[in-house]
C-alpha cells in the first residue's frame, strides 16, 4: 500500500494529528494547532 493517511481532530480545541505512510516505507507524524499563529505573530489590534 502507498500513501496511506490517517488523521484525528480534537473538536474542543481544533488540535489535529496525522500519520502518513508513503510507498518508500517512510512514516510521518504531523500535527497542527490553532494556538500557533499562521504567520508567526499575532494580528495587531487596531
Amino acid at each position: 500500500m502507498s500513501n496511506e493517511y490517517l488523521w484525528v481532530e480534537n473538536n474542543a480545541d481544533g488540535f489535529r494529528m496525522a500519520l502518513q505512510a508513503n510507498s518508500a516505507g517512510g512514516l510521518f507524524l504531523i500535527s497542527t494547532s490553532p494556538c500557533v499563529w499562521p504567520n508567526g505573530t499575532p494580528i495587531p489590534e487596531t
